[in-house]
């Protein structure tokens, strides 16, 4: 997947780290301290690699820095089930394949940036450069495999006394960002679509009876800004036009940036449209174009990023 060298869009959640369920009652707690210390550890020991998906796979973290404010990782991603690239000349209009070895994987790179203070849930922001592979929910499970090598685990007294050893787990949350409402009033409110998805007995005399899925969809375009005014009245009416009861509804909106929203609201809520989007931040006016690969951390993406946190 060929992605800009011209910006990101940047995924901002919070981190908790938490001890596993079977750590003993009182265990001492785990610190993002020792966390950035293991993924350092990991490195130095040249373990710091994990294939997983059937070893289709690849994840590690090459780097680790820090700021006054942020800690800074450099995560790499591969996936040997991606096709080679294909290119074109705008000018002469040829086209060249770039094929790839059985072996090779296309390669993506994504800063991590956790803040160093937490807020007053005891939870650290984060913030994660999206490319392919790489979102909130792949560094949450990163970051758990970090953890789990035996020599970064600790050990506590259970309730008889006896050493229990145990480790660190992590709960990466994305931040809500503005709500339904206000994303449609701030953007533009693309369509609006319901679908359904029935089973139907295609032959209910046989004794295996062949099942068919009839998929339903009904789509209303608007393409256009909403005043506020209306925007109620109009989600009142959508709602009314569900053709059955069990119809998902979903929504899609342009925001001013540019990027398409979608997300789907349970037209059975009164309050549907205080349901909120996954908050996600753009970064753009690079002096240098941005590589699908960083080779190390940029410091220019780095500062941009921390702007977006505050």
């Amino acid at each position: 997947m060929a992605i800009s060298s011209k910006y990101r869009w940047i995924a901002v959640g919070s981190m908790n780290v938490r001890n596993h369920a079977n750590a003993p009652l009182g265990a001492e707690d785990f610190s993002l301290e020792e966390v950035v210390a293991a993924c350092r550890q990991r490195i130095e020991d040249e373990s710091e690699h994990r294939l997983y998906s059937a070893d289709s796979k690849l994840m590690w973290i090459s780097d680790v820095d820090e700021n006054a404010e942020f800690y800074i990782l450099l995560v790499h991603t591969a996936d040997k089930n991606v096709a080679g690239m294909s290119l074109v000349d705008f000018q002469t209009m040829d086209a060249r394949d770039i094929e790839k070895a059985e072996e090779e994987g296309g390669l993506y790179s994504s800063h991590v940036l956790i803040k160093k203070d937490a807020d007053e849930n005891e939870r650290n922001q984060i913030l994660v450069e999206k490319v392919p592979g790489v979102y909130l929910g792949s560094i949450k499970d990163h970051l758990t495999w970090v953890c789990k090598h035996p020599t970064l685990h600790k050990v506590a007294h259970d309730d008889e006394g006896n050493l229990k050893s145990y480790r660190a787990i992590f709960e990466i949350d994305g931040y809500q960002s503005r709500t339904i409402s206000e994303a449609i009033a701030g953007g533009t409110l693309k369509d609006v679509e319901f679908v359904s998805i029935e089973e139907e007995n295609v032959d209910g005399l046989d004794e295996e009876p062949l099942i068919e899925e009839i998929i339903h969809e009904a789509k209303w375009s608007i393409n256009k800004k909403v005043p506020e005014d209306r925007i109620n009245p109009l989600f009142n009416w959508l709602r009314e036009q569900r053709p059955t009861d069990n119809s998902k509804m979903f929504v899609r909106i342009k925001t001013e940036a540019g990027q398409i929203k979608t997300t789907e609201i349970d037209p059975d809520n009164d309050q549907m449209l205080e349901a909120a989007f996954i908050q996600n931040e753009f970064v753009s006016d690079f002096d240098e174009p941005l590589g699908a690969r960083h080779a190390e951390i940029r410091g220019d993406l780095v500062q941009k990023m921390s702007v977006k946190a505050n």
